[in-house]
């Protein structure tokens, strides 16, 4: 009796669980497990070639290179539509104190780290919206379930945002540097 085995094309499939138990596992057998979501005895009754190409296509998982992660604005999960932080310039402190703690570990924080950037829809106008207020970082276990694509579109968000302030902030310098 042959079983079939879905492999994971892309990290942003995995969900945050499954990457934070890959990343924090040595052990092959149960990255692939994990991944796969199947179970150890499952892995350990394939044949090594079928083991070798699931191993390959995981090794492949950059999120770098897999795809420019688009931000997810709004998501829908176990019924409750969540916003992105609709305007970041109105952070408050606490969130940014909190995720400035959290990204000191940042793997091992990926569920509090969404849950200050991503919370309850509370109004809507068409595309504008209003989430739930700030009240600190919640450690929403159904979060643990959220695709890594969200979690890399909202990281890539930043890194987008940090690099065109370090291009503007040099054009500004060598606008400066010339004017004199």
């Amino acid at each position: 009796m042959k079983h079939t085995l879905t492999v994971p094309e892309h990290v942003g499939e995995l969900t945050i669980q499954q990457f934070q138990a890959i990343h924090n596992s040595t052990d092959t057998i149960e990255q692939v497990a994990v991944a796969c979501g199947v179970s150890r005895d499952f892995v350990n009754q394939m044949d090594l070639p079928s083991l070798e190409r699931v191993v390959e296509v995981m090794g492949q998982f950059d999120p770098e290179v897999d795809r420019k992660w688009g931000l997810v604005r709004k998501l829908e999960h176990e019924g409750v539509t969540y916003g992105f932080h609709p305007n970041l310039s109105e952070i408050t402190v606490g969130e940014m104190a909190d995720l400035e703690t959290m990204l000191q570990d940042l793997y091992s924080n990926l569920v509090p780290i969404m849950t200050v950037l991503y919370r309850p829809i509370v109004e809507q106008h068409g595309d504008f919206y209003s989430i739930k207020p700030y009240t600190g970082a919640a450690r929403l276990s159904t979060f643990e379930r959220v695709k890594m694509e969200v979690v890399l579109g909202a990281l890539s968000f930043f890194l987008r945002c940090a690099t065109a302030f370090v291009m503007s902030s040099r054009q500004s310098l060598t606008e400066v540097k010339a004017a004199r």
